[in-house]
């Protein structure tokens, strides 16, 4: 059975991050492992609310592409985090998408 790789790619651009991630994926599939590209651009992922459900081990009361994303990431054999760097930091849809993996 092969092992698959979820890289999550937190650019709207498909330039230097997508470019970087597509080298990765050769080197894997050289070993055997799948990759799975997933855009968060091209996906809905709304701002979390704060109403704290996912804490209080309820269901997320947002209803978008999220949770289909994260039951890929429990799913992986590994996770690649690719974003551009942003004011010394991860892309927005990277943030929002993290903030989003709470429960």
């Amino acid at each position: 059975m092969a092992k698959t790789v979820v890289a999550l790619i937190g650019s709207k651009r498909k330039k230097n991050t997508y470019s970087l991630v597509t080298q990765i994926a050769s080197v894997l599939k050289q070993h055997d492992i799948d990759t799975d590209l997933v855009f968060l651009y091209d996906n809905e992922i709304k701002d979390c609310v704060g109403c704290q459900a996912c804490i209080l081990g309820k269901r997320c009361a947002l209803t978008d592409d999220a949770p289909s994303i994260r039951e890929k990431l429990s799913k992986a054999d590994g996770i690649i985090l690719a974003s551009p760097v942003y004011m010394c930091s991860i892309s927005g849809r990277m943030k929002t998408f993290i903030d989003r993996t709470a429960d």
